[in-house]
């Protein structure tokens, strides 16, 4: 298959459980997501969808030759995001500290043909939930990785920053 990115420009996608969880209800659901949540409404230059960041995400950890698995989880980790993003984290977010939406994550995706999916490609659905295990995609602060120079990259470069 064959991806227009608004950064990386045109590439192949040929992995088989990329293509088809890329067709996944839940998946499908982000194409409408705004990755910038309320921010949108004030900076409509800002158009960037967590589906379209979750690709990125996993073409950045594609290319730093990320296990399979990682680039799974890369590809998942917005999922359970909501319309308003973080806005809905700090408004609904509980007493453990843990935002709103990651309490969700396990819950869709396993509601979902998404562990179907991934069994028939002999990857554990458990494994993708623990980010702390993949160093590509989720670093604490001020450490890089894919998640956050994706974000980066799709934000400063529609301000004309980069």
């Amino acid at each position: 298959m064959k991806y227009q990115d608004k950064i990386y420009g045109e590439f192949k996608i040929t992995e088989p459980v990329i293509l088809e969880l890329l067709e996944s209800a839940p998946m499908q659901r982000i194409k409408e997501v705004n990755q910038y949540g309320a921010s949108y409404y004030r900076f409509s230059h800002l158009d960037t969808t967590r589906f379209e960041h979750s690709v990125g995400v996993y073409y950045i950890l594609n290319h730093l030759n990320a296990t399979l698995e990682e680039q799974v989880a890369g590809l998942l980790h917005d999922v359970p995001h909501t319309a308003f993003s973080h806005v809905i984290d700090f408004v609904f977010g509980g007493e453990s500290g843990v935002p709103f939406h990651e309490e969700f994550h396990e819950t869709i995706i396993n509601n979902s043909e998404i562990p179907a999916i991934l069994k028939n490609h002999q990857i554990n659905s458990q494994d993708i939930f623990n980010h702390s295990k993949y160093k590509l995609l989720d670093r604490d602060l001020p450490d890089l990785c894919a998640d956050r120079i994706d974000y980066f990259l799709n934000s400063h470069t529609y301000n004309h920053r980069v």
